[in-house]
């Protein structure tokens, strides 16, 4: 009895290996379809470029489109967007409000409170556009590249905020910040080999410090009311100055045409005065009697009242076709 059971026994422990053994290679075989399915066929959507590792090395760039690729750990892809993106700097987006639907924001304000040229403090909030050009840089050459690219955008807009009044960061100078920005950051990004080329620069907010924004915006108001009066002076101008230019145009001519019309009583005075003067010349004792009779007739044209003596009798002689 005891040898059958030593030999059952034995048995069972064989049948226990040969199990375990067969457990384990059943195992095993699932990890490895699993791993080759995980893998080794794959997807690259649009806007995106797939890096390929080949033994920690790469390898090549696959585009959009269905690929395949050597099991872990042979070879290995990293998903590069080649899209549109943006870096945000001195704030993130942090979802969406559902009763506005609009982006909810997380301030970093110790990212981006910034010193001017004249001492005063800015914060200074913007994003960074971004395109991944070449994939195999953005993925070899810097560990981080989308952290590098944050710290160049806020290093670069620090050094121009430093160069500027507050006046101009905050009111007058953005569009020549953003320019100068876009370019500095292209530069430094370039002599990096970080492989993306910047798109645009965007300003989320720039203001001062809370402590002080009251102030600020008194000043603010300030500029805007003396704007505001500046172009109602301007407009006011407008309108008067042509006004007064119309008068004095018309006061222009009118004296001209006075000048004109004395001007012409003149020379026809004095060739009156040159008429008579050669009638007296040629017959003095007639020129003097027709000059005298010209008077009197003038003189008395307009009078109707004569007053005679009435002892004396006088010849009245009127002339002129009205007379009576």
């Amino acid at each position: 009895m005891s040898y059958r059971r030593g030999i059952s026994a034995s048995d069972d422990d064989d049948n226990a290996v040969s199990s375990m053994w067969k457990y384990l290679f059943l195992g095993a075989s699932a990890v490895a379809t699993l791993v080759f399915a995980a893998t080794t066929p794959y997807g690259v959507d649009p806007n995106e470029a797939a890096v390929i590792r080949r033994l920690g090395g790469y390898n090549r760039t696959e585009g959009p489109g269905f690929h395949f690729q050597a099991p872990w750990p042979i070879e290995s892809r990293t998903i590069i967007p080649t899209r549109l993106q943006r870096e945000e700097v001195g704030y993130e987006t942090v979802g969406t409000d559902p009763k506005t639907n609009t982006p909810m924001y997380k301030n970093h304000p110790e990212e981006v409170t910034m010193m001017t040229n004249d001492e005063n403090l800015a914060i200074v909030e913007f994003s960074v556009q971004y395109e991944v050009k070449d994939p195999v840089a953005f993925e070899f050459n810097v560990d981080n590249p989308r952290r590098t690219l944050h710290f160049i955008s806020q290093a670069v807009m620090r050094r121009i905020v430093a160069q500027n009044t507050i006046d101009h960061v905050l009111y007058t100078g953005k569009p020549q910040m953003q320019v100068e920005a876009i370019k500095d950051i292209q530069q430094i990004v370039d002599d990096y080999g970080l492989g993306i080329r910047i798109s645009t620069l965007q300003f989320q907010e720039v203001r001062p410090p809370e402590e002080v924004n009251d102030a600020f915006q008194d000043v603010q108001r300030a500029v805007t009311d003396k704007g505001t009066t500046i172009n109602e002076g301007r407009t006011y101008a407008n309108k008067i100055i042509p006004e007064a230019n119309g008068r004095a145009s018309q006061i222009q001519n009118e004296a001209l045409g006075y000048k004109e019309k004395v001007i012409n009583t003149a020379r026809g005075d004095a060739d009156r005065f040159l008429a008579i003067l050669e009638k007296y010349t040629s017959d003095p004792d007639i020129t003097r009697r027709q000059l005298y009779i010209e008077q009197m007739r003038n003189i008395l044209e307009k009078p109707r009242k004569i007053i005679v003596d009435g002892n004396t009798p006088i010849n009245i002689f009127m002339s002129g076709s009205d007379s009576k």
